[in-house]
């Protein structure tokens, strides 16, 4: 993952990471809220994205080249959310050697669910674990 990526400058960080799984996290800060004072859609939407997205393409040595990208991503929104910590969960569901299916959910630090995603993406490099 490139330092100088959009979810660098949200300030996500990766939980966890393995085959068919993937978890990042975002502590909420005034910076990724709405004129509503809730957590901005478009930052839902990107740490669903990338939750999905990479959890089709694991990479266990950093050295490794590898990465997807979206074909098509729906989200739901479910729940507001204006302080504390969330987390991006995303699994693979299914899919073939190039194209995949993700489905994902965005939690708060409670357990409430904010967001559900589903989504299908391509994997662009061919080294990477098949799920």
């Amino acid at each position: 993952m490139k330092n100088d990526s959009f979810i660098n400058f949200l300030n996500a960080k990766i939980m966890h990471w393995e085959k068919n799984f993937c978890e990042w996290s975002l502590t909420v800060t005034p910076n990724h809220l709405n004129s509503q004072d809730s957590l901005h859609g478009g930052v839902i939407a990107t740490l669903l994205d990338d939750a999905c997205s990479y959890s089709g393409f694991y990479r266990p040595e950093a050295k490794t080249t590898g990465g997807a990208v979206t074909v098509s991503l729906t989200i739901n929104y479910i729940a507001k959310i204006s302080q504390g910590r969330v987390f991006a969960r995303g699994r693979c569901i299914g899919g073939g050697k190039r194209i995949y299916f993700a489905e994902g959910e965005l939690v708060s630090e409670e357990g409430v669910l904010l967001a559900r995603a589903t989504g299908s993406f391509r994997r662009h490099n061919s080294n990477y674990v098949l799920p």
